[in-house]
């Protein structure tokens, strides 16, 4: 499955949110997820760049 434009970028938006209500810092959800700083930035942000199963493994 392909998100569009408006998609990506309301998931992008829920996934701020989502780690807002974590209170963890970024730098500790990518060491959980074993994932470079880089790598959590472009999931965040559903990047064109972001590879569709980081997407899930973090919304999971």
């Amino acid at each position: 499955m392909t998100l569009n434009a408006a998609e990506r970028h309301r998931t992008g938006e829920e996934f701020a949110q989502n780690l807002a209500l974590t209170g963890l810092a970024p730098h500790d959800v990518a060491a959980d997820l074993a994932f470079t700083p880089e790598q959590l930035r472009h999931t965040l942000d559903v990047a064109p760049a972001s590879d569709p199963v980081d997407v899930w493994q973090l919304r999971d």
